[in-house]
Protein backbone atom coordinates (compact mmCIF):
# COMPACT_ATOMS: atom_id res chain seq x y z
CA UNK A 1 0.00 0.00 0.00
CA UNK A 2 1.55 3.36 -0.99
CA UNK A 3 2.63 5.61 1.88
CA UNK A 4 0.46 8.54 0.70
CA UNK A 5 -2.62 6.30 0.76
CA UNK A 6 -1.76 5.21 4.31
CA UNK A 7 -1.34 8.86 5.33
CA UNK A 8 -4.70 9.75 3.75
CA UNK A 9 -6.37 6.88 5.61
CA UNK A 10 -4.88 8.02 8.92
CA UNK A 11 -6.05 11.60 8.41
CA UNK A 12 -9.50 10.39 7.33
CA UNK A 13 -9.72 8.20 10.42
CA UNK A 14 -8.88 11.20 12.59
CA UNK A 15 -11.77 13.19 11.17
CA UNK A 16 -14.36 10.41 11.26
CA UNK A 17 -13.48 8.42 14.40
CA UNK A 18 -12.73 10.21 17.61
CA UNK A 19 -11.50 13.62 16.54
CA UNK A 20 -12.11 15.77 19.57
CA UNK A 21 -13.16 19.40 19.49
CA UNK A 22 -12.82 21.72 22.45
CA UNK A 23 -16.60 21.71 22.99
CA UNK A 24 -16.81 17.96 22.49
CA UNK A 25 -17.81 15.57 25.23
CA UNK A 26 -16.87 11.98 24.68
CA UNK A 27 -14.59 9.10 25.35
CA UNK A 28 -11.00 8.72 24.24
CA UNK A 29 -9.11 5.45 23.87
CA UNK A 30 -5.59 6.50 24.85
CA UNK A 31 -3.94 3.41 23.33
CA UNK A 32 -5.52 4.16 19.96
CA UNK A 33 -4.70 7.86 20.35
CA UNK A 34 -1.02 7.00 20.98
CA UNK A 35 -0.93 4.74 17.93
CA UNK A 36 -2.53 7.42 15.74
CA UNK A 37 -0.05 10.10 16.83
CA UNK A 38 2.87 7.69 16.45
CA UNK A 39 1.75 6.75 12.92
CA UNK A 40 1.49 10.42 11.92
CA UNK A 41 5.24 10.71 12.51
CA UNK A 42 5.89 7.62 10.35
CA UNK A 43 4.35 8.98 7.13
CA UNK A 44 6.34 10.11 4.08
CA UNK A 45 5.30 13.72 4.49
CA UNK A 46 7.82 16.49 5.08
CA UNK A 47 8.75 16.95 8.74
CA UNK A 48 6.99 20.32 9.10
CA UNK A 49 3.71 18.82 7.91
CA UNK A 50 4.00 15.89 10.33
CA UNK A 51 4.69 18.30 13.20
CA UNK A 52 1.62 20.36 12.31
CA UNK A 53 -0.67 17.31 12.13
CA UNK A 54 0.61 16.01 15.47
CA UNK A 55 0.31 19.43 17.12
CA UNK A 56 -3.30 19.74 15.91
CA UNK A 57 -4.18 16.20 17.02
CA UNK A 58 -2.84 16.80 20.53
CA UNK A 59 -4.04 20.43 20.82
CA UNK A 60 -7.65 19.56 20.00
CA UNK A 61 -7.85 17.71 23.33
CA UNK A 62 -7.40 20.88 25.38
CA UNK A 63 -10.71 22.12 26.75
CA UNK A 64 -12.65 19.00 25.82
CA UNK A 65 -14.58 16.92 28.32
CA UNK A 66 -13.51 13.30 28.14
CA UNK A 67 -14.11 9.94 29.72
CA UNK A 68 -10.82 8.05 29.99
CA UNK A 69 -9.92 4.61 31.33
CA UNK A 70 -6.49 4.46 32.93
CA UNK A 71 -4.57 2.37 35.43
CA UNK A 72 -3.57 4.42 38.44
CA UNK A 73 0.02 4.45 39.64
CA UNK A 74 0.97 4.60 43.28
CA UNK A 75 1.11 8.40 43.01
CA UNK A 76 -2.16 9.31 44.75
CA UNK A 77 -2.25 12.45 46.88
CA UNK A 78 -4.58 14.58 48.96
CA UNK A 79 -3.91 18.19 49.94
CA UNK A 80 -5.91 19.01 53.09
CA UNK A 81 -5.21 22.74 52.83
CA UNK A 82 -6.60 22.95 49.28
CA UNK A 83 -9.08 20.05 49.78
CA UNK A 84 -7.86 18.58 46.50
CA UNK A 85 -7.06 14.97 45.62
CA UNK A 86 -4.99 13.92 42.63
CA UNK A 87 -3.54 10.83 41.02
CA UNK A 88 -1.20 10.01 38.18
CA UNK A 89 -1.82 7.14 35.79
CA UNK A 90 0.65 4.63 34.55
CA UNK A 91 2.01 5.48 31.12
CA UNK A 92 -0.04 4.47 28.10
CA UNK A 93 2.08 4.20 24.97
CA UNK A 94 2.55 2.77 21.51
CA UNK A 95 5.95 1.65 20.25
CA UNK A 96 7.73 -0.49 17.73
CA UNK A 97 11.31 -1.67 17.30
CA UNK A 98 12.04 0.69 14.39
CA UNK A 99 11.26 4.27 15.31
CA UNK A 100 10.62 4.61 19.02
CA UNK A 101 7.37 5.41 20.76
CA UNK A 102 4.70 7.91 21.79
CA UNK A 103 3.37 7.89 25.36
CA UNK A 104 0.76 9.59 27.54
CA UNK A 105 0.39 10.06 31.29
CA UNK A 106 -2.81 11.35 32.88
CA UNK A 107 -2.95 13.47 36.03
CA UNK A 108 -6.47 13.88 37.36
CA UNK A 109 -7.49 16.30 40.10
CA UNK A 110 -10.76 16.69 41.98
CA UNK A 111 -11.98 18.85 44.87
CA UNK A 112 -12.53 16.84 48.04
CA UNK A 113 -11.20 13.42 48.98
CA UNK A 114 -13.50 11.30 46.80
CA UNK A 115 -10.79 10.65 44.19
CA UNK A 116 -8.37 9.60 46.92
CA UNK A 117 -10.92 7.15 48.32
CA UNK A 118 -11.78 5.65 44.90
CA UNK A 119 -8.21 5.14 43.68
CA UNK A 120 -6.18 2.04 44.34
CA UNK A 121 -2.66 1.65 42.91
CA UNK A 122 -2.41 -0.56 39.83
CA UNK A 123 -6.21 -0.71 39.36
CA UNK A 124 -8.16 0.53 36.36
CA UNK A 125 -10.28 3.59 36.96
CA UNK A 126 -12.60 5.52 34.65
CA UNK A 127 -12.35 9.27 34.99
CA UNK A 128 -14.56 11.93 33.48
CA UNK A 129 -13.43 15.52 33.30
CA UNK A 130 -12.17 18.45 31.31
CA UNK A 131 -8.67 18.33 29.84
CA UNK A 132 -7.27 21.56 31.23
CA UNK A 133 -3.82 21.35 29.64
CA UNK A 134 -1.39 19.14 27.77
CA UNK A 135 2.21 19.16 29.00
CA UNK A 136 5.09 18.02 26.77
CA UNK A 137 7.48 15.85 28.79
CA UNK A 138 9.89 14.39 26.22
CA UNK A 139 10.78 15.07 22.62
CA UNK A 140 13.51 14.52 20.06
CA UNK A 141 15.23 17.49 18.41
CA UNK A 142 18.35 17.28 16.23
CA UNK A 143 18.51 13.52 16.95
CA UNK A 144 18.85 14.17 20.69
CA UNK A 145 16.35 13.13 23.35
CA UNK A 146 15.21 16.12 25.39
CA UNK A 147 13.13 16.41 28.56
CA UNK A 148 10.97 19.33 29.56
CA UNK A 149 7.79 20.24 31.42
CA UNK A 150 6.19 22.73 29.04
CA UNK A 151 2.57 23.40 28.17
CA UNK A 152 1.78 22.54 24.56
CA UNK A 153 0.65 26.16 24.10
CA UNK A 154 4.20 27.34 24.90
CA UNK A 155 6.12 24.49 23.28
CA UNK A 156 8.24 25.28 20.20
CA UNK A 157 7.58 22.23 18.03
CA UNK A 158 9.72 23.25 15.05
CA UNK A 159 12.04 20.38 14.20
CA UNK A 160 10.82 18.17 17.03
CA UNK A 161 9.24 14.77 17.47
CA UNK A 162 7.08 14.79 20.60
CA UNK A 163 7.46 11.49 22.43
CA UNK A 164 5.67 11.86 25.76
CA UNK A 165 2.86 14.08 27.02
CA UNK A 166 0.86 14.52 30.19
CA UNK A 167 -2.89 15.23 30.12
CA UNK A 168 -4.08 17.35 33.05
CA UNK A 169 -7.73 16.48 33.72
CA UNK A 170 -9.92 18.39 36.15
CA UNK A 171 -12.84 16.34 37.39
Amino acid sequence: MPRNLIFTLIISAMFFTGTVKSDFTGSIDLERFCKTVYELYQTDEVQAKKELFVFKKINELIGSSQTVKVVSSDSITYDRKEDLSAFKSREIYYSDNKQGYFGVFVVATKKGDELLMKCTPEKEITINGKIADVIVLEYIKSNLNQKCYTSLKDFDDKGTVIQKILLKIEM
